[in-house]
């Protein structure tokens, strides 16, 4: 069996209540999302609009979009945070 799938793998880190985007461009067919295990608070994520998808530390959702730059996350404190996230594309 052929796979054609490739991984790309990045984090972005979180320094405010206003959401942001995980990346500034990468195609993709899914996208894994992960509140990182060490931060201190939950995560928002959603699109541009809305983020209402809550994770806790070590929590993750798995989202099938086109590209990375579509899906944003913000905290729910000041404190800044990491977001991990795995793109198959």
């Amino acid at each position: 069996m052929a796979y054609l799938s490739r991984v790309k793998a990045g984090t972005k880190s979180l320094t405010t209540t206003t959401a942001a985007a995980l990346s500034a461009g990468q195609d993709c067919r899914s996208v894994a999302v992960q509140n990182d295990p060490n931060n201190l608070v939950d995560v928002l994520v959603g699109d541009a609009d809305s983020q209402v998808w809550q994770l806790v530390p070590g929590d993750s959702v798995v989202l099938s979009v086109t590209n990375v730059s579509m899906v944003y996350a913000k905290n729910v404190s000041s404190t800044t945070q990491s977001v991990n996230w795995l793109a198959i594309y």
